[in-house]
């Protein structure tokens, strides 16, 4: 029955900061959403994907080969400014 108390104890303790962690978590996943979407890049990716199923075919491309194509181009496309307000979400 120790061990039982001992482990209820533990669990929550650490429940709250894995809350807040999730929270914190959406808060940024939203957060970039939103960014991306006004800045174009959503848009943008829309784009890219459709230019690179044209050069490609539909019939010849898969969808993992289309994540793979594009992830490098999408990461490499987010605006300096998104990237830092997002981290500094993050940080305060």
């Amino acid at each position: 029955q120790q061990h039982l108390e001992s482990t209820t104890k533990l669990q929550q303790q650490h429940q709250v900061p894995l809350t807040q962690s999730a929270t914190k978590l959406t808060k940024m996943q939203n957060l970039l959403h939103s960014e991306l979407i006004e800045c174009g890049w959503r848009d943008a990716m829309k784009d890219q994907c459709k230019e690179l199923i044209r050069q490609k075919g539909l019939e010849a491309i898969t969808s993992d080969e289309l994540v793979r194509e594009l992830i490098p181009v999408g990461r490499a496309a987010v605006p300096e400014g998104v990237r830092r307000r997002v981290l500094e979400s993050v940080k305060g």
